[in-house]
């Protein structure tokens, strides 16, 4: 019985602290286990997260980058909406201003008006008084004569001679002359007067007017030989330069033949009003009176210079510049009753006329 109450009863045997000593060791091994994954989980998501930043910084950058320009774009467009603003405000600024100089201009008219109306009123009121002249004219249409050429109708023939004639004052002169080269012929200074009287002449044409030239020597043809049958503009300005270039390369030579040049011109242009005649002196040639039989005295010329007016008709103009040219006396007298019968015009002019 004593030993029995002597034995005392052992909670912790051997079997329990293995199975106690196995629990922790399996504990101890899981949360090694644990632990370890736990670290690379960790790494895991560093890295993911380290990765996503870069991304992010990249993406930042861009989104930055296209701020940036979006901002620069929105700065230009501002500025040009405010230039755009600017000019209107100016060109509104100029609208008014032309609005108030118009209304200006309006107010100037109708005062202007105002003042014609007022003037009209008195010139009207005003007693008229007719005044006499102090020498009765004649005839009035005829008084430009004396500074100038009064051309009734509306179309006109220059017909120029260019004979031998034009390159001397005297026969002698123009027979010595004969031997001169092409060129000097051309710019013989008489031949070159007539040239200009023709320019002169041209230049005082009406725009209503049309005119040809005709040149004549032994035989007549036009100045511009592809436009012979035209009638010409003075206000075209290429014909007139082609003109007076074409004068230029005529070359005065030979004889005069007027008769054949009356009968070219009125068969080409039967409806010509005014002849424009420059000459120097009575014809040396015809078509109706042999040459043989002609000669070269006073009293032959004047029969050539006959035949060949009374190919014109009454109802034809002729004015007549007549240059110098001494050993022709009946020219004068001659050409001033062809003026007279034809109601046209004889100038002899002075050496300065015309003065271009």
């Amino acid at each position: 019985m004593a030993d029995k109450k002597r034995r005392n009863f052992e909670v912790f045997s051997l079997s329990f602290l293995d199975c106690i000593t196995c629990g922790f060791g399996a504990m101890l091994l899981l949360f090694v286990l644990t632990v370890g994954k736990s670290a690379e989980n960790k790494e895991s998501v560093v890295s993911t997260i380290i990765a996503m930043i870069s991304q992010l910084s990249v993406d930042t950058s861009k989104e930055q980058e296209l701020v940036g320009n979006v901002r620069y774009r929105l700065k230009i467009q501002d500025e040009r909406m405010a230039s755009l603003a600017a000019t209107k405000e100016t060109k509104e600024a100029n609208i008014t201003e032309l609005d108030q100089q118009m209304a200006l201009l309006l107010l100037q008219q109708s005062n202007l008006e105002d003042e014609i109306d007022k003037l009209i009123d008195t010139k009207e009121a005003i007693p008229t008084q007719e005044e006499t002249a102090p020498i009765p004219i004649p005839n009035v249409q005829r008084r430009q004569y004396l500074s100038g050429f009064n051309f009734e109708g509306n179309n006109i023939i220059f017909l120029i001679e260019a004979t031998g004639g034009m390159v001397g004052y005297t026969v002698d002169e123009a027979l010595e002359n004969s031997s001169l080269s092409d060129e000097e012929k051309r710019q013989f200074p008489k031949w070159q007067r007539v040239i200009k009287s023709v320019q002169w002449i041209l230049a005082n044409l009406t725009p209503q007017q049309r005119y040809q030239i005709m040149v004549f020597s032994a035989d007549t043809t036009a100045l511009i030989q592809d436009r012979g049958l035209e009638w010409f503009d003075p206000l075209d300005r290429e014909t007139m330069s082609e003109v007076l270039q074409e004068l230029q390369e005529v070359t005065p030579l030979g004889g005069a033949n007027l008769e054949r040049a009356f009968t070219t011109l009125l068969a080409n242009f039967p409806g010509v009003d005014t002849i424009m005649l420059l000459t120097d002196g009575l014809p040396t040639q015809s078509d109706s009176i042999p040459i043989g039989s002609a000669g070269s005295s006073d009293s032959d010329r004047e029969r050539l210079f006959n035949v060949a007016v009374r190919r014109l008709p009454d109802t034809l103009t002729v004015n007549t510049i007549l240059y110098p040219m001494s050993g022709d006396p009946g020219a004068a007298f001659l050409f001033w009753q062809l003026a007279n019968r034809t109601h046209g015009a004889l100038v002899s002019p002075a050496p300065s006329w015309p003065d271009i």
